[in-house]
């Protein structure tokens, strides 16, 4: 029984492809939970228990062969696909308290000072990225009667007359 060099090299390759994608997507949990506080406690333990599920699997499918090459790519692939995923959830849950806590901020910026022209202005941009239309509008005809020579808060005041809003978009705004 002789060794077979083939099998050893696509194992070794297999292995060289798997487990640096797997250490990074290690590291990119310890250091979203420990360093950056960014996952809760659930979303910690529920990532590390995929991730040593999906280690095993793919360490026994390697040694043992199974799904071949491509099965191990394509397990790569889907890991990274769902690691990006959650990267986008993740930051879209961040991107909205930032928002909620920019209309905090705008607000007490307007108690303070009722004619702070600017602030009306940014707490109607921001209610319209939170697609919160009336809110928006609300603040906008404010900002407008302050400076009726603000072609930006009239644009920004017709968008949410015509309830377009959401996320800002670099090539639109």
């Amino acid at each position: 029984m002789g060794l077979d060099l083939a099998l050893l090299a696509e194992t070794i390759l297999k292995l060289v492809i798997f487990l640096p994608i797997m250490g990074l997507i290690g590291w990119w949990l310890f250091s979203a939970w420990f360093v950056d506080r960014a996952l809760t406690a659930e979303e910690f333990v529920g990532g590390s228990v995929l991730l040593f599920l999906a280690f095993m699997f793919g360490v026994k499918t390697i040694l043992l062969g199974g799904w071949g090459f491509f099965g191990i790519l394509a397990m790569i692939y889907l890991a990274l696909l769902t690691l990006a995923v959650w990267e986008y959830v993740q930051w879209r849950r961040v991107e909205l308290k930032h928002l909620r806590d920019e209309v905090a901020r705008y607000q007490r910026a307007i108690a303070l000072d009722p004619t702070a022209i600017g602030a009306y202005s940014l707490l109607g941009a921001t209610h319209l990225k939170l697609s919160q239309f009336e809110e928006a509008a609300e603040a906008l005809e404010k900002a407008v009667e302050l400076d009726p020579e603000s072609k930006q808060d009239r644009r920004l005041l017709e968008r949410a007359r015509r309830r377009e809003g959401g996320p800002a978009r670099w090539w639109r705004d």
